[in-house]
């Protein structure tokens, strides 16, 4: 079983590591300086733009924006993590 989820994982980790490493996203790098809100906002907006892509049929879209949604997300749980009690 874990085999079988271990390849899209591992396939989807190198698509947000592609779309997250594009010029346009460079600017992405100073999350911990960007609020909460405003990543979950943005990632709300590009699941809108998978809406779109899946109902056009526009496979690369849909996975250049699905790495959108993911890399977002990743940043809210980064900065979540980083500010997480340590336990004792």
């Amino acid at each position: 079983m874990t085999q079988v989820v271990n390849v899209p994982v591992d396939w989807f980790a190198g698509e947000m590591r592609r779309v997250l490493g594009e010029p346009k996203n460079l600017a992405k790098s100073t999350w911990r300086n960007v609020a909460d809100h405003d990543l979950l906002v943005a990632a709300t907006k590009n699941l809108v733009c998978v809406f779109q892509a899946v109902s056009l049929r526009n496979h690369q879209d849909v996975i250049d924006r699905c790495a959108d949604v993911a890399n977002l997300c990743l940043m809210v749980a980064d900065k979540a993590n980083q500010t997480k009690p340590t336990e004792m």
